[in-house]
């Protein structure tokens, strides 16, 4: 997991695929319409977003065997929770279509994240994290993009 802002110098450090999604997520704004953006077909490409933040205990958490996750916030503000994939306990085997397994939320927290515009979260294939979890007493908006990078 990486976790930096978009404006840090160290944030162009991270090799070309990375440095192409970061580049995407700064030449985009609160305006930009939902939907996908088409960077590398298969390869590399943006999904975003608006929607609601939601209770802990309506997350879970989730990995992927094929991309990494390059997530970040438009607008809004969100918590993502990681874990470690040892102590999780599977709700949804993984579907490769999906390329995506599902794993209960513990009892315990173990390390979050409060992203916010401008703080941007990678995810490398295998990485459980849940996405999506209100910064506050109750759900907000948020507008999102999430950048998945084929592995390899």
């Amino acid at each position: 997991m990486i976790v930096d802002s978009l404006n840090s110098p160290s944030a162009s450090q991270f090799g070309d695929k990375l440095n192409a999604a970061l580049n995407l997520l700064r030449s985009l704004s609160p305006s930009t319409p939902d939907g996908r953006i088409e960077i590398d077909g298969q390869a590399m490409f943006a999904n975003v977003s608006s929607g609601k933040t939601r209770p802990r205990s309506a997350c879970c958490f989730e990995a992927h065997g094929k991309y990494i996750d390059v997530q970040y916030l438009l607008s809004g503000e969100e918590i993502i929770e990681h874990y470690t994939r040892d102590d999780l306990a599977v709700t949804q085997p993984f579907d490769a279509d999906k390329d995506c397994v599902l794993y209960a939320p513990p009892p315990k927290t173990f390390h979050q994240v409060r992203l916010t515009p401008g703080t941007f979260c990678v995810f490398y294939p295998g990485e459980p994290h849940m996405p999506g979890v209100q910064a506050g007493n109750s759900p907000a908006d948020v507008k999102k993009v999430v950048v998945k990078i084929r592995k390899g």
